[in-house]
């Protein structure tokens, strides 16, 4: 049973399942979730992308990161 166990964490096909599912949740999290972005009005020129920017968030919110778009 272990071997077996072993064997399915290394096959290509359950790791694809298992990326689609994982990516999915995020996807679920992120469209359930309230979304509130505080900013200074200094910061919308680095914010819309006009000058280069160094974001820093809290750790709790990583997975939503990709999701985060401009004002």
């Amino acid at each position: 049973m272990k071997k077996l166990f072993k064997r399915l964490l290394k096959s290509a096909a359950f790791n694809a399942v298992l990326y689609w599912l994982a990516a999915q949740y995020i996807r679920l999290v992120y469209l359930t979730s309230r979304k509130h972005m505080d900013m200074h009005e200094s910061a919308e020129p680095y914010m819309n992308g006009d000058k280069p920017v160094i974001l820093a968030f809290w750790h709790g919110r990583l997975l939503m990161m990709p999701y985060r778009s401009p004002p």
